[in-house]
């Protein structure tokens, strides 16, 4: 397999390029390592979500999310919306608007040996270390594997939430992986979707029998585990 690691540059900004002769992403070591673009090479498409204004968006640690870029795929750590920490011994102390990480410079290493880069970042009001290893797996298959270490002797309650944003075209169909049933809204701009918290079942009537009854069994067990029958 074919695979370069160069540095590049994402609108102003400095960022590391790795690719194999399908696919192109760039990362922004010094945002957050966030994946600003992700190219499907043979079309020239590009699958995240793009600002136009050649300016990249900056805010500052807890900041306010929305008011940045809004594009790509940032890494959302160790919280989603800014909230307080309710247990010891970090009670009281806030948590940042979708995390702290996100806004952070995070540490590069390129293995050239390997075709990866690693990413790692700390904590600024938690004690903790993120790691990222991004890699191809195959030739159209980016990996991207983590790694949280907890530098406390304390349980640290938190989320981790890919908030992805990703650049769909009418008729694009998402594939799950085996063995989803629902998926939970979360947000939805427009409310064509739903509120806050709906789950939605889909499967296709151009599926198989086996497979049709396969979706039907499973929606039956999530109900009955719901007491909805």
């Amino acid at each position: 397999m074919n695979c370069q690691v160069h540095e590049s540059q994402y609108k102003d900004q400095p960022a590391m390029t790795i690719e194999s002769d399908t696919v192109r992403a760039q990362f922004l070591p010094g945002i957050g390592a966030k994946l600003a673009s992700l190219v499907f090479k043979p079309r020239n498409f590009e699958l995240m979500v793009q600002r136009a204004d050649p300016q990249y968006l900056l805010q500052p640690f807890d900041g306010e999310y929305v008011a940045a870029e809004c594009t790509g795929f940032d890494d959302m750590f160790p919280t989603i919306d800014a909230c307080y920490y309710d247990r010891y011994p970090w009670q009281g102390v806030k948590m940042a608007d979708h995390g702290e990480v996100w806004s952070l410079p995070w540490e590069l290493r390129v293995d050239t040996e390997a075709d990866r880069l690693d990413l790692s970042v700390y904590g600024v009001r938690f004690p903790y270390r993120l790691a990222k290893r991004v890699s191809f797996y195959q030739d159209s298959v980016l990996h991207l594997d983590y790694r949280l270490t907890n530098l406390s002797p304390f349980d640290l309650d938190f989320v981790w939430a890919a908030h992805m944003m990703i650049n769909i075209e009418t008729g694009v169909e998402l594939v799950l992986p085996e063995g989803v049933q629902a998926i939970t809204g979360t947000f939805d701009v427009t409310g064509r979707f739903g509120a806050y918290g709906d789950d939605h079942v889909r499967f296709s009537l151009i599926e198989n029998e086996h497979r049709t009854r396969q979706a039907v069994r499973g929606i039956k067990n999530m109900m009955r585990k719901d007491s909805s029958v």
